[in-house]
């Protein structure tokens, strides 16, 4: 079992509400993860043995500071039968955003997609009623970051899902920043990652000593190019229309990847959130279902992605120096013949008796970014 971390675990005790106070700093455990993720939360995985002292204080709702985030304890689980070790779980503070919905409805016909969700967390988590504020909860007022407007209407949807679809669409990042060390309280920002891909940029592959393993993944299961969007209306009276993915054109034959998009929830004549009627045209409302086509369509790509465990003892690029979650950096496999830039959309921080870990996730690219290699 690890006896002396890497890394220092700071406990804070829940009192009541949204207060807090330290409690110590954990430094023995089996083991800890963290996944860092540029569209949404962040997670942790602590394994602890039973004989902590802190035992009494790893409960739900709990915060632990690790690595300058914080991060609430939403899971502990314990089994005698497959482990003398207690297994806690929790999300960062966003977290909670899977926790509110979007009340009322939220709907704007042409803004920036970093002010849509600037406006989703804000009007749900921290400028809500009083009852549904997450009080430990901060947001900055976002900068223009050269997204284009879009589109965009919503009922009752969970925030964090719906935050995210925008991010990823948009590739807008999302971090958290401590603000307060006494009393746990992050604020939301958003940031767009650096394009490190270019030459001299960062390059992961095993023969450059960057990755130890390699993976590859080419997946078309849950492919999907044109989107039959139906918004309001009953059976053969409901409102819709066609999104095809952008990228590709009009598909044809074996090409075609369908998918239903259940867009009710879209309406074109509704009450915002000041109690003003409002009317969309009939332009207004059909664009508005070709987003919601073009966002599902999203979340089917085809999947494109190379991998593997990064070598920490890299001395060309260093994580959390040279390059971070966000950033856009090539990966080259000489076995497979390829190249690509892609996004890194998450990184697993783990250390255990065994070491120090660190293991990517990067965005599922379409066939546009794939580049031969010479020869192959």
């Amino acid at each position: 079992m690890k006896t002396k971390s890497d890394i220092s675990i700071e406990i804070f005790g829940r009192e009541t509400g949204f207060s807090y106070q330290p409690q110590g700093i954990i430094d023995v455990f089996k083991s800890c993860s963290v996944t860092w993720n540029a569209y949404s939360y962040n997670t942790f995985h602590l394994i602890s043995p039973l004989d902590s002292p802190y035992l009494t204080y790893l409960i739900s709702d709990n915060i632990l500071e690790i690595k300058g985030c914080y991060f609430y304890i939403d899971s502990v689980v314990y089994e005698q039968k497959q482990s003398p070790f207690l297994v806690i779980r929790g999300k960062s503070l966003y977290g909670k955003a899977t926790k509110r919905i979007v009340y009322s409805t939220y709907s704007t016909s042409s803004n920036k997609p970093e002010k849509i969700m600037f406006d989703l967390i804000n009007k749900n988590l921290i400028a809500s009623t009083s009852d549904r504020q997450i009080k430990y909860l901060t947001i900055a007022t976002p900068s223009d970051l050269g997204s284009k407007s879009l589109s965009y209407q919503n009922s009752y949807g969970v925030v964090e899902e719906e935050v995210t679809s925008l991010a990823e669409s948009n590739q807008i990042c999302i971090r958290e920043t401590p603000i307060s060390l006494e009393n746990p309280v992050s604020q939301i920002e958003f940031f767009k990652g650096r394009d490190l891909s270019g030459e001299g940029g960062v390059e992961l592959s095993i023969s450059e000593e960057g990755i130890y393993t390699e993976s590859y993944t080419r997946d078309v299961s849950d492919m999907a190019n044109v989107a039959y969007v139906f918004g309001e209306g009953e059976g053969n009276a409901r409102k819709m229309v066609i999104a095809i993915n952008q990228s590709t054109g009009k598909p044809d034959g074996l090409d075609v990847n369908e998918i239903y998009v259940d867009a009710r929830d879209l309406q074109q004549k509704y009450t915002d959130e000041s109690g003003k009627e409002i009317t969309l045209t009939d332009a207004e409302y059909k664009e508005k279902l070709l987003q919601r086509g073009y966002q599902k369509l999203d979340e089917h790509p085809e999947i494109i992605q190379l991998s593997g465990e990064v070598n920490t003892d890299n001395l060309n690029f260093a994580y959390g120096k040279d390059y971070e979650v966000g950033d856009t950096i090539k990966q080259t496999s000489e076995r497979f013949g390829i190249s690509k830039s892609s996004v890194l959309t998450s990184m697993t921080e783990t250390w255990d008796e065994t070491g120090y870990h660190l293991d990517p996730t990067f965005d599922k690219d379409r066939v546009s970014v794939i580049q031969k290699i010479k020869g192959k």
